[in-house]
Parts: structure tokens; sequence; C-alpha cells
């Protein structure tokens, strides 16, 4: 059943001495009754009361599969104790079958009256039951609706229905407390109206159904631990797969950059191993005053009698200012990008650093010009000669 919130209220009215009216709430085994009876005649004070405890006895005492034919007996129960007894009473009741929790069976008697409201309307039930105790043979009729989410039943003694406007009702109906606040300020309607008359109210709330009780649930969830499973299953297979296929490419590319990083020191040897083959480059170097034959070849890294022989000099032989000389060197390199000449040198020249090519002669030999800090790309240096001895 939706989740249900009710309250109940009985009273006498502003001139009554008795209250001839009785409200009743209960739970049996069978379901969920509210109840409210008004008496009529003379023994006035008895007859709402008995008719009350009648009525809610036979219901917790028998049994019967369908509520309506629960609901029948018990209200033939009832009139005829009241009958016998020669009372009157006029009930309006509503009652939820612990079996048939989405069903409400309704039936009023008398003027008695139960009111529905659903959207913020109210609807008045139809009523085709006399007053209970006025005959011995009755023909009760008892209404089975479905349980709407959000639903408001109202049951009102003929006072009450009497006194309330159904302005007052919407307005009372459409607050925000509780069942039982909402009981209090009808009375309270009720009663400035006049409310000359016995006064007697029951409201039954039902919220919106709980989805673990809804039709959908209860058909989807057989289901749902085996479609849980499967898909916990093929998500530990897809994550496994790609988890395998993300190692597998991360393995792959790792090998690919080894063999890319192999193939560039190869490359790399291979173009060092075609420089060291290479024949030496012939530049010209003009003498500066104070320059000797020894000089000039202590700063390309060669030794005097190649330079000699390269210029055919002899041993007592001089070089003037302003002379040219054919001098040996390994190599002129071009900058590739702009970069250091240390960065350039731990690249490509420390390999020769026993044969006499260090930063320091490769400044002396390229003593014309500043090669400190970044060089840029296209930047000619002189890379002296090897000493042959020593590589």
């Amino acid at each position: 059943m939706s989740q249900t919130h009710s309250h109940i209220i009985s009273h006498k009215g502003s001139k009554a001495v008795f209250n001839q009216s009785y409200a009743l709430k209960t739970e049996c085994s069978q379901g969920y009754l509210w109840l409210i009876a008004e008496s009529e005649g003379d023994k006035a004070s008895q007859a709402a009361r008995l008719a009350a405890d009648t009525f809610r006895c036979y219901i917790e005492d028998n049994f019967y599969t369908n509520p309506q034919d629960l609901l029948r007996k018990a209200i033939l129960e009832t009139n005829n104790e009241l009958f016998k007894n020669s009372l009157h009473a006029e009930l309006a009741l509503a009652f939820v079958g612990k079996n048939a929790p989405k069903l409400l069976y309704m039936a009023s008697f008398g003027k008695n009256k139960i009111l529905v409201e659903q959207d913020k309307k109210i609807l008045t039930s139809s009523n085709e039951n006399f007053i209970l105790g006025e005959q011995a043979v009755i023909q009760p009729v008892v209404s089975e609706v479905e349980i709407k989410n959000n639903e408001k039943i109202v049951l009102l003694s003929k006072g009450a229905f009497a006194q309330l406007s159904q302005s007052d009702m919407q307005v009372v109906l459409g607050q925000k407390n509780s069942s039982e606040e909402k009981l209090h300020n009808l009375l309270d309607k009720a009663l400035s109206a006049g409310g000359i008359y016995p006064l007697a109210m029951a409201l039954i709330e039902f919220d919106a159904t709980p989805f673990l009780e809804t039709k959908l649930w209860k058909k989807t969830a057989p289901y749902l631990f085996p479609v849980f499973l499967v898909g916990v299953i093929v998500t530990f297979f897809v994550v496994a797969y790609y988890s395998q296929q993300a190692e597998k490419q991360a393995e792959e590319d790792i090998i690919a950059k080894n063999k890319q990083e192999q193939n560039k020191i190869a490359r790399t040897k291979d173009s060092l191993a075609r420089i060291d083959a290479k024949k030496d480059t012939i530049i010209v170097h003009k003498v500066a005053r104070g320059e000797t034959v020894g000089i000039v070849a202590r700063k390309y890294n060669t030794t005097n009698e190649a330079l000699m022989e390269l210029n055919v000099l002899d041993d007592k032989a001089s070089v003037a200012r302003g002379q040219s000389l054919k001098v040996n060197v390994k190599m002129i390199y071009t900058f590739e990008k702009e970069t250091t000449l240390q960065e350039v040198y731990e690249q490509r020249f420390k390999r020769w650093e026993k044969a006499g090519v260090n930063i320091l002669s490769i400044k002396k030999a390229n003593s014309d010009r500043n090669l400190e800090g970044k060089l840029k790309k296209g930047t000619k240096i002189i890379i002296p000669a090897l000493q042959k001895d020593k590589y």
C-alpha cells in the first residue's frame, strides 16, 4: 500500500449536550478501517457507538477472501443489531485490505458523505444506502476504487458536511501540514460556521507508491540480479581485454621507441664514422704579427712538419705578417640549429678528446670570434686537426 497518513476526529457540536457522533480508526488482520458514525433518534447517544463497535468486531472476527463480501456482511450485521435495538445511525467508512493494498472500498449511509480529493479537485462519491437500522432487510452497496498517488479521502458526518464549503475543503486539504492539523483546521471552520450539529470526520492521505512496491519493480526485480551479474562479468572481460590491449600497446610503443633510439644511434655512428674517414679540410690562415710556423700549427692542433710540407717550406724558412698559409684541420662544422658549443661538442666531438679536440682547442682555432652562449643556426666553426698518434 502507498504510504498512508490519517487522522479521525469527533465533536458534539456547539449546542448538543452529548456527542452523538463517533469516529473509529483500526487495523485488523484483514486490513485497515476508517469509520465515522452519527446517531439518529431518541437514543442517539448509543446508536453511533453501537454501530461502530458492531462493524469493527465483525471484520476482526470473520474472514472473507473478497473484501467487498466482508464489508457487506459487516454492514448487514450492524444493521441487524441497530434494528433489534430500535436505533438508527448514519455511517461513512473506508477500508483497505492487506491482500489488495491498491484497492479502496467505500460505503456511506444516510446523509454522511465521502469526498475524494485528486489533483486539487474534490469529488463526492455516490450514496445508494439508506440509514442503518430503519429496515430489517437491506442490500448494501460497497464501492471499489483503485488508490491513486497523492489522493485524499475525507469521511464527513452530515453535520460536518453541512457546515463546510468546497472552497474551505480545498484550502485546508491543500496545506502542507499533517493530517491531524488539517482535520483540526476543518473542525475550526465548521464550528466557526455555526457547528450546531455533531461533527465526525476522518482524513486518509495516500502518498506516492514507493518504487519497491510498484508493478514495474515487482516485474523487473527477479531479473535484476542476473542482469547485474551478467553486466559485472561482461564489464570484467571488457576491462580485462582493453587493459591487455593497453599493456600490449605500451609494450609495442616501448619497443618502437627503443628501435628509434637504436636507429638514431646507428645513424649517428654511421655519420661519425664517415666524418672520421674523411680527409682533413684545408683552410687558409693569414699570418698575424708575431706568429711563427709553430704558433700557427699549435693553434690548429697540427704539427710543424705537416704545415711545412703543405706549404713547401724548409726548416729555415720563416713566415711574414700577412702571409697566407695552408693549414690542415679536421672540418668546418655548420650548426644545424640554435644551440651552444658545449652541447655540440658533447654530441659530436667529445670522442676526439684524446686526439686533442676539446672546447679549449676549438675556441683557440676560432679565436677571431665569440663562441659563448647560444650560437645561431648556420654558424660555421673550425674543428682543429686530430693528433693522429693519439687517435
